[in-house]
């Protein structure tokens, strides 16, 4: 995603309300791992997909 925005940006208030979005909704936390073969899906915590930014 690209974001083009301008004045000036409050990181904190951004970054909370990502992870916000990141917490309520499973489907942005989700991966596809493949194991020998077989396909399953793999739902992270909400703390291990917070922003690193």
């Amino acid at each position: 995603m690209v974001l083009s925005l301008t004045g000036e940006v409050d990181a904190e208030a951004l970054r909370g309300a990502l992870d916000d979005v990141v917490e309520r909704h499973e489907g942005l936390r989700t991966r596809y791992v493949e194991t020998e073969g077989v396909v399953f899906q793999r739902v992270v915590p909400a703390e291990a997909a917070a922003a690193r930014w």
